[in-house]
């Protein structure tokens, strides 16, 4: 490998809501991570709408933002007209009461009086109305459209989004009559035409497309998967919900629609511009050892380990990719692709938002922690952390900040010092507007030859890049940091489909990346989406 014409996004998803769950997706994209199931049965709502109006918001998040930003205007308006009608029925007090006048022995001029005061209350109540529909008129269309566009990924099949994903990709061919077919294409579409032209065309171009003005014949897409357990619903009270045993799509099944969609994909796409290598979703507190007096699932944590890295070992990045790709091929050209014992993983995924702690004090639990590390520390089986203050949350907000924060990982790399990981989303602190967890994950990356960080969904701004840009020079030259290693360990990401509650498509955030010039004084931009993920993915320690 390592030709440089293979375009790596080492950070992107491909779920949807059976796997999520509708709860979890309305608390990301609708309250700001707000709603707990404890508050609404107990009556909270006060206490939810604070935390709707007032909590910081990661990012844009249009949605959250618009939802926020409603519920204030709401509310102010509501304060507007019972000013308004309180100031009238005032004066009419003051005239009443105090000057005892009687009404029914008015001059029209008085009345005429009394009307305008009326009438300017009306006139103020109207106008302000007015201007808080003109500020928010905006700001629905964009998000009513947002959330459409957003849902209609969510509730889709994952080949069609893998479908999505390649039309997006082909947009950055030069073939302006293949772009032209994906851009003007009918609500209406007969898909096997469709795929025909596409394979025409396509065919008949160069068989590239141009990210950053350069050529690329391939792209490595790594699905991480997620497990969202039991989705927030867990430890509901049976004496108030009839149905109270939580809800769960257990990853074994997420495996069987990703690798479903994977293999529908293969079979559908006209040009085949993918390879497809996912990351399995790991909560070790979801899963048991297999030596508990009592076992409540068929499958254990070394189990599930040795069954899809059994042959995993510490080799050179071609020797691992080679072996992944045979694993692939395998699984394409097999009748039974269903059974799990043909899926292939690349790495595995851990998400602390939904529970998982990187080093907990309860030794049960820190056992299984131990075990996952030491066998992906043996067996360079690399691991992708989230890391960001937002995110998918089903334990309390602090809690998830302090399982997810790098310090959390101190410990860990301690014990475990040649793990290969890599902090998602470099970290960024939205909510606190600091960059402390960034500055954090640098002074690891520099100290462990095996730690990684993407920078990925945060790239819905062009902006971001020159600012991190900067803050990444700024922190090695203040904490004496190796500046080239850490070049070497910054890894492209997108996040989709994550990242379309903030930016409108995959195809538009290729191109912000793509027109950013953040990175080109000091960096090679190329590196991150070539050969740093290619060294994160495939390569051994130290190879």
């Amino acid at each position: 490998m390592s030709n440089n014409t293979t375009f790596f996004d080492i950070h992107l998803h491909a779920f949807n809501l059976s796997h999520a769950g509708i709860m979890i997706f309305l608390n990301r994209y609708f309250l700001n991570n707000a709603l707990t199931f404890e508050d609404l049965l107990n009556g909270r709502f006060r206490k939810i709408i604070f935390k709707v109006m007032f909590r910081p918001k990661p990012l844009k998040s249009l949605a959250a933002n618009f939802f926020s930003l409603f519920i204030k205007i709401l509310l102010i308006l509501i304060i507007v007209i019972l000013v308004g009608w309180i100031a009238f029925a005032l004066l009419l007090l003051i005239l009443n009461g105090i000057f005892n006048v009687n009404f029914l022995s008015l001059t029209t001029w008085q009345y005429s009086a009394i009307l305008i005061v009326a009438l300017s209350d009306i006139i103020f109540i109207t106008v302000a109305g007015l201007i808080i529909w003109l500020i928010i008129k905006k700001k629905i269309r964009t998000s009513v459209r947002r959330t459409i566009n957003v849902l209609s990924v969510f509730e889709n099949d994952l080949a069609r989004q893998f479908q999505y994903l390649e039309l997006d990709y082909l947009r950055l061919c030069k073939n302006e009559e293949l772009k032209k077919l994906i851009q003007s294409r009918p609500n209406k579409i007969n898909f096997r035409e469709f795929n025909r032209e596409i394979k025409e065309l396509w065919n008949k171009s160069e068989k590239q497309i141009y990210i950053n003005n350069k050529p690329f014949n391939k792209v490595i897409l790594t699905p991480l998967m997620m497990d969202f357990g039991y989705k927030g619903f867990e430890g509901l009270d049976k004496n108030k919900i009839h149905y109270y045993l939580a809800p769960r799509k257990q990853i074994k099944d997420q495996g069987i629609d990703l690798f479903n969609g994977i293999k529908q994909y293969y079979d559908y796409s006209p040009v085949k511009l993918f390879e497809i290598y996912p990351f399995m979703a790991i909560n070790t507190a979801n899963l048991e050892m297999g030596d508990e007096p009592e076992q409540r699932f068929s499958k254990t944590l070394p189990e599930i380990l040795e069954t899809s890295f059994r042959d995993f070992e510490c080799e050179s990045f071609n020797k691992r990719y080679e072996r992944l790709n045979k694993k692939r091929e395998k699984f394409l050209s097999d009748k039974n692709y269903i059974d799990s014992e043909n899926y292939y993983y690349a790495g595995i995924k851990i998400y602390p938002p939904l529970g998982y702690n990187p080093w907990p004090d309860n030794p049960t639990e820190k056992r299984k922690v131990e075990f996952l590390y030491d066998f992906c520390q043996k067996r360079c089986i690399p691991i992708t952390t989230h890391c960001s203050d937002g995110g998918f949350v089903v334990i309390p907000q602090k809690t998830a900040w302090e399982y997810t924060k790098p310090e959390r990982w101190n410990k860990v790399l301690e014990h475990f010092p040649e793990l290969k990981l890599n902090f998602a989303h470099a970290g960024v602190q939205a909510y606190s507007k600091t960059r402390k967890w960034l500055e954090n994950i640098l002074i690891l990356v520099n100290k462990y030859d095996n730690v990684y960080f993407d920078i990925s969904y945060n790239g819905v701004e062009t902006k971001y890049y020159e600012s991190i840009a900067e803050y990444i020079l700024k922190v090695c030259k203040s904490n004496n940091l190796d500046i080239e290693k850490i070049k070497q360990k910054i890894l492209f990401g997108s996040d989709f489909m994550v990242n379309l509650f903030d930016i409108n498509s995959y195809h538009k955030y290729l191109d912000l990346y793509s027109q950013t010039k953040g990175f080109d004084q000091h960096f090679v931009k190329d590196d991150f989406c070539t050969v740093n993920a290619e060294r994160f993915l495939f390569e051994g320690i130290n190879s």
